[in-house]
């Protein structure tokens, strides 16, 4: 009860979160390689690269920055694209027989790829289902799309009205010019390709090898031509006199369409030995430099299992060797002449040029492989400094134009963002011992840097799957290693664990699976020097857990260093762990490492240790009440023990037993016995190792913290906050020379004597210290750059714990508990990565995510629940596992080996790729000034705004242009009407004045006097016309001093007496004044429509801004409920 009064209590005293910190999560686009390829299109009008994957996902690619993107209601496999570039729409064939019509929609710059429509082909028999698709032919510039079944008959289908047309082309009307022997069925058509030059002829390929040239004006076959062998493939010659054939005993055949020969003579390029098929062919060029190139035919017992293109050009023979599986390749064209070559595969693409005379390859702008070796870390950081960036797009600049040739997708326009780029890096870590610098600031991954750490050791094992004997021995074919994807670990001793990069210092850390820890500095210039080396040594009271791998060994002697990052320190740990964790201090020259046996602190401006911690102690509780761990291995574990104790008291009693003399008779020996005396032992040794591996693994390191605070005693001191995998929190006071004597002089470090222990025993995953205010400390160098706010050093700070089980805020120095929040008040799932985002609104909270990818967001210091929704799949391991949190409110995480997903938290974060193809209308927009922009674009332009009232505050916004636009006009009206003076006004000859409410009232009355009833338009525009006519004649007569009476316009309640000429008195109806289309309208009507609309326009502002109060009163009720609920007891909930 006292527990639960205390608890009351401090949830009373919590201030409520910012009422503007609105969260909006959503997934805004994906960077990488598409996961699992199927098919390639790419659209020679537009310039785009359309790829499909087996999950129904259809993405266009055009230069960097422009992406379209669509996907299938269903997750089905895209067997092949058409591209129809005049309309620009796309056609799709998937794996449940329906064709799918796309239209690539680009409205307010939002790309975006829409299903038209889709057509299946059902069958005419009693059964139904549907016809099978084996392949599509969609013409360059044609309205029809022909496609072949595997029944061996041709449809076509209308693009327009997406509708089958009635003539078919029937398998025995197409074979009906071949022998007698071959009038069996050929098979399904897996091959259909247009007549170059003339549209009516297309070249019909059957399975068997029979191939038709049908004839649509005269509707029959004009050719007809033998099998040779099972078909594969076929392509026409540019000049339409011939065309090529591959088939699958890894020959190809060239045929002449004219020509009255029977059979022509195959070419196996990788004879005498039986081949596999060869799966496709282009044939390009001219006659004295052709071109041909093909996938597959390799001799089957050889080299059966390469993936390969073959590209033939001239005298020139390459066989591209690649190490993931060939799904396309086609060829680029500029005036018919090819000039590149794609190649799509199951786990990249690559470009190569074909203009030169050796084929190189071209380097990728964007469609990158995160996975060329497999990715084991991944680091963000935002707000890099202008000139270290200007320096890394340098570095990538002269990777992409290293050669003449260039990425030869170039269509769309990317529209330049609204606000300005915030320059943000992602740093991936591989297995390989690479780092890899990417660009996502802003919807495309480009590369900028990358760093390989495996040149630095010298005992690497390097994995060769092809010695120097065999290397030697390969002659034929002649192979060329081509692109990236390498799926074998050179050495998994390399595999990097976590990175850590601070962008004021450009420090680099780097942590191996080996035990490694480089640190590497930036420097533009080529460097040598050696590398120091610092062997840590943990000496842990237990034996080693298990036979640590052979230790790495750092090269020695003076090394060159490229431009770059340039290691210069290296850490070896012994004997060799794995690096759990790594944190620098610019501000301090520190570097802290975590393994998981202890924690080293590293002065890197001295280069040596100044603290060696180890954490394995003896000591450590032999189980652990984190409530998260598998039942079944803590019953099994229990049950050991109780069972190691009987067997040892067992044991002990039968020695007594035997040592006094008793003369019981002892069971016959027995097979159960000798087994029971046998296994004690194990059992008992493997009791001890299991509690040996317990101990260990429980007390690894897994955070760590600098700070400047309260960690033991009234006065602040620079401290290392440690927190281990068993929940205990250790903080070490440095010790600081003078600033003078920094370089001279030597640090050291001790442990505080407070440590702070968790009762759960779950591993802590972060620890922050937080100031006075409860604000995180920033560093001094963030400080000092204006990067950050002054830190109040007011006592008391307080430091937050974030565990797998709860969060926790402990005040300093005393350490006592301020704020708790238990994961079994609100969900049974445990934390697995934490971190505080700071919005741009300067508001901090907590962000975390559970091991089932659910987000959850907490108040700094109160602990309250601000925000929770799923992020992503409970499934997704991979995406839980290498997920970081952003500071600035963003997720990455990788949905797929290949693909990382980019999820914005906040309305302001939300990064999303906005492109055209249409220049013209791009650069016409930039051009517009901003009062003729959309209220949608203005808005935009203006500064972030809150997501729940987008909608109301761009009416309210609309209502008030409108209404100061209505405001002009009359304005505009009222200094335009002739100098006059009536009831209705006063006019003077230099400004005008003129009552609305009173010009209303007297066209009220004037429409009761004279409209009443309502006349014709015609009617209407005579009597205006009229009136017109008559108000130029008193003007007139006005200038001339005479007037004229009018008796048509009488004032409501006047009496008629009282109409007398009078000078300067209204004898016309209200003035009236023509449109810029000839057409005359009356002020006064113009005037009331527009003080009508007014009035339209502010009850639309009143009613959106009541709404947006009710909107912002329904959210803070929400917030009050849920803290409401947060406050309950457990049993109450």
């Amino acid at each position: 009860m006292r527990r639960l009064t205390r608890r009351l209590r401090r949830d009373s005293t919590r201030s409520p979160p910012p009422p503007h910190l609105h969260f909006s999560v959503q997934k805004t686009t994906e960077h990488g390689f598409p996961h699992r390829p199927s098919a390639m299109a790419f659209d020679d009008s537009l310039s785009l690269l359309f790829i499909g994957t087996r999950s129904g996902r259809l993405t266009a690619y055009g230069q960097a920055g422009v992406v379209y993107r669509g996907e299938h209601h269903d997750e089905m496999c895209v067997f092949q694209i058409l591209c129809h570039g005049v309309k620009r729409q796309v056609v799709t064939q998937c794996l449940d027989n329906y064709l799918y019509l796309w239209q690539l929609q680009d409205e307010n710059d939002t790309p975006k790829i829409h299903m038209v429509s889709r057509y299946r082909l059902v069958s005419a028999s009693s059964f139904g289902g549907a016809k099978a698709i084996s392949v599509c032919c969609l013409p360059k510039g044609s309205p029809n799309l022909y496609i072949g079944t595997e029944a061996g008959n041709l449809y076509i289908l209308q693009i327009e009205s997406f509708s089958l047309k009635d003539n078919v082309v029937y398998w025995n009307q197409a074979t009906a010019g071949l022998q007698s022997h071959t009038k069996l069925h050929p098979g399904s058509i897996v091959a259909l390709e247009m007549h170059p030059y003339n549209d009516s002829k297309l070249l019909i390929g059957f399975e068997k090898g029979s191939l038709v040239l049908w004839n649509f004006e005269r509707n029959q076959p004009e050719r007809t031509f033998p099998p040779v062998q099972y078909l594969q493939s076929l392509c026409w010659h540019p000049d339409g006199r011939q065309f090529i054939t591959s088939h699958s005993d890894g020959s190809f055949a060239v045929w002449t369409a004219n020509s009255r020969q029977t059979v022509p003579e195959k070419s196996v390029p990788y004879d005498p030995d039986p081949c596999k098929r060869m799966d496709k062919v282009l044939w390009r060029g001219s006659d004295s430099n052709p071109l041909v190139v093909f996938s597959g035919g390799m001799p089957r017992a050889a080299y059966g299992d390469r993936h390969t293109v073959t590209v033939m050009q001239g005298a020139s023979h390459i066989a591209l060797d690649f190490s993931s599986k060939v799904i396309d390749f086609l060829c680029t064209y500029d005036n018919g002449d090819p000039v590149s070559l794609i190649v799509l595969l199951e786990e990249e693409i690559t470009a190569f040029d074909l203009t030169q005379g050796n084929v190189r390859e071209i380097p990728k702008p964007y469609l990158c492989s995160l996975h060329e070796s497999p990715l084991t870390a991944i680091h963000h950081c935002t707000n890099v400094s202008h000139d270290f960036w200007e320096i890394l797009e340098h570095f990538a600049f002269q990777k992409l134009h290293a050669g003449r040739s260039k990425w030869p997708v170039t269509g769309g326009t990317a529209v330049r963002g609204r606000s300005a780029p915030s320059r943000d890096l992602v740093i991936t870590g591989h297995e390989d011992g690479s780092v890899r610098f990417w660009d996502v600031s802003s919807c495309f991954l480009g590369p900028l840097y990358r760093l390989s750490l495996a040149a630095l050791f010298d005992n690497v094992d390097d994995i060769d799957l092809e010695g120097p004997e065999e290397k030697a021995e390969i002659d034929w074919p002649p192979f060329v290693r081509a692109g990236s994807f390498d799926q074998f670990s050179t050495d998994q001793r390399l595999a990097i664990v976590d990175i850590n990069f601070c962008p004021l210092s450009r420090i680099l850390t780097i942590g191996g699976y080996g035990g490694y820890v480089v640190m590497a500095t930036f420097n533009n210039q080529i460097q040598q020097h050696p590398i120091t080396v610092i062997d840590v040594a943990f000496s842990p009271g237990t034996r080693s857990i298990r036979r640590t791998a052979d230790a790495l060994s750092c090269k020695s002697g003076i090394l060159t260093m490229k431009p770059g990052f340039q290691p210069e320190l290296c850490v070896l740990c012994r004997p060799t762990m794995t690096v759990t964790k790594t944190e620098v201090c610019s501000d301090w020259g520190l570097v802290a490492i975590g393994t998981n046996r202890g924690v080293a602190l590293i002065d890197y401006i001295q280069k040596q240790a100044i603290l060696v911690k180890c954490t394995v102690t003896e000591d450590a509780p032999e189980r652990s009440l984190w409530r998260f761990q598998s039942l079944r291995k803590s019953m099994r574990n229990s049950f050991r023990r109780l069972r190691s104790q009987v067997r040892r008291g067992r044991s002990h009693d039968s020695s007594v037993e035997k040592a006094s003399g008793d003369s019981e008779e002892t069971p016959p020996r027995g097979q159960g016995q000798r087994q029971r005396r046998r296994r004690v032992p194990s059992a008992a040794v493997r009791d001890q190792d299991n509690d040996d591996k317990e101990k260990n693994r429980g007390n690894g390191v897994r955070s760590l913290h600098f700070a400047d605070t309260f960690a033991y005693g009234p006065e602040s001191f620079p401290s290392l906050w440690t927190g281990t995998m068993s929940g205990n929190m250790l903080s070490f006071h440095i010790h600081f020379p003078s600033m003078q004597q920094r370089r001279s002089e030597l640090l050291w470090a001790e442990q505080t004597a407070k440590e702070y222990h968790l009762q759960h025993g779950a591993p802590i995953i972060q620890v922050v210290a937080l100031d006075h205010r409860g604000r995180p400390m920033p560093c001094q160098m963030a400080v000092d750059q204006k990067l950050a706010a002054i830190p109040d050093m007011t006592a008391p700070h307080f430091v937050l714990i974030v565990t797998a089980e709860q969060l926790k805020v402990i005040s300093l120095p005393s350490y006592k508990s301020k704020y708790k929040h238990k994961v079994s008040d609100i969900n049974s799932d445990p934390f697995h990565h934490s971190r505080v985002v700071t919005t741009r609104a300067g508001d901090c909270y907590l962000a975390c995510l559970t091991q089932k990818g659910e987000f959850l967001a907490y108040s700094i210091p109160e602990l309250q629940l601000l925000h929770r929704c799923p992020l992503l799949e409970s499934d997704n391991g991979r995406g839980i596992h290498k997920l970081v949190f952003t500071e600035n409110g963003q997720v990455f995480y990788m949905a797929s080996p290949s693909q990382m997903q980019r999820v914005s938290l906040h309305p302001e974060t939300v990064v999303k790729p906005l492109c055209t193809l249409d220049p013209a209308r791009h650069r016409a927009r930039e051009t517009l000034p901003s009062h003729r922009l959309s209220a949608q674009e203005q808005l935009e332009q203006s500064e972030d705004h809150e997501d729940t009232t987008d909608f109301f505050v761009e009416q309210l916004r609309q209502s008030q242009s409108e209404s100061a636009f209505a405001d002009e006009m009359l304005e505009s009206r009222r200094t335009c009407t002739p100098s006059s003076q009536s009831d209705v006004g006063s006019l003077d000859d230099d400004v005008q004045e003129v009552s609305i409410d009173v010009a209303i009232r007297a066209q009220t009355s004037w429409s009761k006097s004279h409209r009443s009833p309502r006349s014709s338009p015609a009617a209407l525009s005579d009597r205006s016309g009229q009136s017109r006519s008559k108000m130029l004649a008193a003007r007139s007569q006005s200038a001339n001093g005479t007037v004229v009476p009018s008796p048509d316009w009488t004032p409501e309640g006047t009496p008629e007496k009282q109409h007398k000429p009078v000078k300067e008195t209204h004898s016309e109806p209200p003035r009236v004044s023509v449109s810029g289309s000839g057409q005359k309208r009356n002020v006064f009507d113009q005037r009331e429509q527009l003080y009508e609309r007014r009035e339209k326009l502010q009850s639309v502002s009143r009613t959106a801004k009541r709404t947006s109060e009710q909107s912002q009163s329904l959210s803070d009720n929400a917030s009050a409920l849920v803290a409401r609920q947060d406050r309950k007891p457990w049993w109450k909930i």
